[in-house]
Order: C-alpha cells, then sequence, then structure tokens
C-alpha cells in the first residue's frame, strides 16, 4: 500500500511539474553575472543608421540542472521585457550562437527559443555563447541592460 501511495504522489508532483510550464533556471553557477558587450557600429553621427549591434563573445553559461538528470527536458533562452528591474529596449532583438551545443537563434522581448532539446546528463547544463544585441538607437539615451534567462521545460 504504501508503494501505491508513494507511486502515486510521484506521479502527480510529476504531473504538476509539467503542468507548471517553463521553470527559470538557477544561472548563479556561471563565472560572469553581469556581460559586457562591446558597441560594433558607434557611428552615432550617421542618420543612415537604423540598428547598433553590440556582442558579447564567450560568455559561458552554467545551468543547475541537477533535478532533471536523467529526464528529457528542452531548455530555452528568453529575453525578459524587466531585467534589473529597469525595461529591456521594446525593440531589442538577440542572436546567439552556442559552441558546445551548436544552436543559432535570434530572438525578441519577451519571446523564447530552444537552445537545448534531449535528456539531461549532469548536473550542470554547460555552454559557451557568442551573443550580439541588436537595437533601435534613436531610444537609447543610456545603457539598458539586457540580459537573456534561461528555462527549462519537460516534455
Amino acid at each position: 500500500m504504501r508503494r501505491v501511495v508513494a507511486s502515486t504522489l510521484a506521479m502527480v508532483a510529476a504531473g504538476a511539474a509539467i503542468a507548471a510550464g517553463p521553470i527559470r533556471l538557477d544561472d548563479s553557477l556561471s563565472p560572469l553575472r553581469e556581460v559586457r558587450a562591446q558597441l560594433v557600429n558607434p557611428r552615432f553621427s550617421s542618420p543612415s543608421i537604423r540598428e547598433f549591434a553590440a556582442r558579447a563573445p564567450g560568455v559561458q553559461v552554467n545551468l543547475n540542472v541537477a533535478a532533471y538528470v536523467g529526464q528529457r527536458a528542452r531548455i530555452y533562452i528568453t529575453l525578459p521585457p524587466i531585467s534589473r528591474g529597469e525595461p529591456t529596449l521594446a525593440n531589442a532583438r538577440l542572436q546567439w550562437r552556442g559552441r558546445q551545443v551548436g544552436t543559432t537563434g535570434e530572438i525578441l522581448v519577451g519571446a523564447r527559443q530552444i537552445v537545448f532539446e534531449g535528456v539531461i546528463d549532469e548536473p550542470v547544463f554547460r555552454e559557451v555563447f557568442d551573443f550580439t544585441v541588436y537595437y533601435d538607437p534613436s531610444l537609447v539615451t543610456r545603457p539598458v541592460p539586457v540580459e537573456p534567462v534561461f528555462e527549462i521545460e519537460l516534455p
């Protein structure tokens, strides 16, 4: 009887985790807490510039996925509308290339895309990203934080 109750509770808990949707992953194991991007096209006086690009190559991201080892999962990258209490530029676009898993993609504020899909083998998911952020220079009067967030879902 105890086994039936325990396995039933485990199935209910697993169902609740799936039904809960995406779960934000802890990235505190990453070596850098703040990513600094270098402006690629700093010609501020040119009226023909419609978009600025800032690059942050070689950003190591370590995600705590210990609770999901042995499970099939999807890891997403998202660009939240608010970062560090400040609004992210509404028109910001984040492009990335993963060096280890090898995914590439692009997202807008509020969107998300898969950076990994498969079985979680280790307690820490590691990837090195090359990020490029694109934004409208007419909307920027000071540096605005643009920080991607990683989420996990169990299919």
